[in-house]
């Protein structure tokens, strides 16, 4: 295929990656046909972002809603009630609005309450571990290895994955 030529898409996170390359950071795009140097540029784009590791880009306490808004370098925002968290909870509000991030992202800097509280920790109060386990069991059984590969070829040289032993009560 040249440049000129196209090819259609219909991937959400095709989509997603290609607004990032075109630098469109609101609104959606709807599926359609784009060129091969777009779809190079998005497939680039999404590799690059998925090859960072999460870190927290920027803080914002907003005294309207009361909520402490963490941005990951993945555009992910969280919006973390101060009154659910036990370590912030007793927190000055004047001090929320003074917090600050360390420049590596992992952890935020409340210098009016002297507390320093690390993202993760903070994330860890606020997201269910079982939601937690889910999301990683989830995203490791999507892991491609030579070995899963090879595993999965033999099982379906002997005509698909064994059956599962029956229980016999004695």
């Amino acid at each position: 295929m040249t440049a000129k030529q196209t090819r259609v898409v219909s991937s959400r996170t095709l989509a997603k990656a290609l607004r990032t390359a075109r630098g469109i950071t609101g609104g959606s795009i709807r599926p359609g046909k784009i060129t091969d140097t777009e779809y190079a540029r998005a497939t680039a784009a999404g590799k690059a972002a998925l090859a960072q590791p999460l870190h927290a880009k920027s803080l914002l306490y907003d005294t309207r809603t009361d909520r402490l808004w963490i941005r990951f370098n993945n555009g992910l925002d969280i919006g973390i009630d101060p009154g659910e968290v036990a370590l912030l909870r007793d927190v000055p509000r004047n001090a929320l609005r003074e917090a600050c991030l360390s420049p590596g992202g992992t952890t935020i800097t409340l210098e009016k309450a002297d507390l320093d509280v690390s993202v993760l920790g903070l994330l860890r109060n606020v997201i269910p571990l079982i939601l937690a386990k889910s999301i990683v069991a989830a995203h490791s059984g999507r892991v491609r290895t030579h070995a899963k590969s090879e595993a999965a070829r033999a099982n379906g040289k002997k005509g698909g994955r064994p059956k599962k032993a029956a229980l016999v009560h004695a």
